[in-house]
C-alpha cells in the first residue's frame, strides 16, 4: 500500500491513470471518476464495475494523487482495505452495489455517506468514525 511515482504525462490524472488501472477490463468497468481537492489531499474516487468470478458488484476504490511539476505520485485503494480519506461524492456512492463487501467497505461507506450530508456532529460523537480527516 505504498505510493507510485512515474513522470507526469500530458493531460490531468482523472482522464488518464483510471483508464491505466484498468486498461485490460471491459468498457463498462469504470461507471464513475470524480477527482476531489481536499485541505489534506487530492483523490479521484472511482465506482467500479467487477466480473465473473467476482460477480457483477460496483465496489469504491480511491486514488490518493500527488502532483509535481514533473511527476506524479498515486496511491490506490479499494474500499475493502479501509481507507482514510472518505469525501467520496453522492455521484460515486450511488453506484456502488449493496451490501457493501466488508465491514471496512461498509464504515468507509458510512463515513463519506455521513460527509456528503454533512453530518459532522455525527462522526464526531461515533468513535468508528472519529478518525475521518
Amino acid at each position: 500500500m505504498g505510493w507510485t511515482y512515474r513522470p507526469k504525462p500530458q493531460g490531468k490524472p482523472e482522464d488518464y491513470l483510471p483508464a491505466e488501472f484498468f486498461a485490460d477490463a471491459k468498457p463498462d468497468t469504470l461507471q464513475a471518476v470524480v477527482r476531489v481537492k481536499c485541505d489534506l489531499y487530492d483523490a479521484l474516487y472511482l465506482a467500479v464495475k467487477l466480473y465473473p468470478p467476482q460477480s457483477d458488484r460496483v465496489v469504491g476504490y480511491v486514488v490518493l494523487l500527488d502532483e509535481g511539476p514533473q511527476e506524479i505520485g498515486y496511491k490506490i485503494m479499494c474500499e475493502t482495505e479501509g481507507p482514510v480519506a472518505s469525501s467520496a461524492p453522492v455521484e460515486v456512492l450511488e453506484k456502488l452495489t449493496d451490501p457493501a463487501p466488508n465491514e471496512w467497505a461498509f464504515n468507509w461507506r458510512r463515513r463519506c455517506w455521513l460527509k456528503a450530508a454533512g453530518n459532522k456532529a455525527q462522526m464526531s460523537r461515533d468513535p468508528d468514525l472519529a478518525y475521518v480527516p
